[in-house]
């Protein structure tokens, strides 16, 4: 099976607030940085750069000066990279980000990405075999959730706290769930081949007993 998009291409949606500010697809295999006013690109310039605007309106209202702070703490950027069947995230900016990984932190709270440090935001590999395992169950049992992992959450200068599994079960101390659209500038990351993967599968699922599906170029068959 063929498909549109490879392992390094990523769509991002940046929001400030609800507000959504761009919506772009990106090929990260030479990289891309995403910043306010200054990049760290100068030494890399094949490296995509995707520039977060100032707000201009209401300049004088509160959230409008708080966001624009975090936005100038952007200089530097954030640098996202696709290398060895993975996508990773670096923090070149002073402004504090903290992400969130379908893949990654499903009974986890955000971790914040420390400066200068490449972080493994998605693995490849690991969403094929998640994936697959959750497909043999899925053939087993069709009524199970829908397979969640290929996604990537970020937010800016700000801790957001997405609801949990068994989130109950944690105990009265556990801070309640705020959405991503609380805060003043966040983001999100698909992966688009592991997001083709899962849709293609399920729509073969939907219409024919037998699935083909192409992981790394190799087929493999379900019955």
């Amino acid at each position: 099976m063929e498909y549109q998009f490879t392992q390094a291409q990523v769509q991002i949606n940046l929001k400030y607030r609800s507000t959504e500010i761009k919506s772009q697809i990106l090929d990260c295999s030479t990289g891309c940085c995403i910043y306010c006013q200054e990049h760290s690109c100068e030494h890399a310039p094949s490296r995509l750069v995707v520039e977060l605007p100032l707000r201009n309106e209401d300049e004088g209202r509160t959230d409008t000066k708080l966001t624009n702070r975090l936005l100038i703490g952007m200089k530097k950027g954030l640098l996202v990279e696709y290398a060895a069947e993975g996508l990773y995230a670096k923090r070149r900016c002073d402004t504090p980000i903290y992400y969130h990984s379908s893949q990654y932190h499903i009974n986890h709270d955000p971790m914040k990405i420390e400066k200068d440090q490449w972080v493994k935001i998605f693995d490849y590999p690991a969403f094929q075999d998640q994936f697959i395992s959750w497909y043999t169950r899925k053939l087993i049992k069709s009524d199970i959730e829908p397979f969640k992992r290929h996604k990537i959450f970020f937010s800016f200068g700000q801790r957001w706290q997405p609801y949990l599994e068994k989130h109950k079960e944690m105990g009265e101390d556990r801070p309640q769930p705020t959405t991503l659209d609380s805060c003043l500038v966040s983001m999100s990351l698909v992966p688009l081949n592991a997001k083709e993967i899962v849709m293609a599968t399920e729509a073969g699922r939907n219409c024919s007993e037998t699935i083909s599906m192409g992981l790394n170029q190799n087929f493999l068959f379900f019955i």
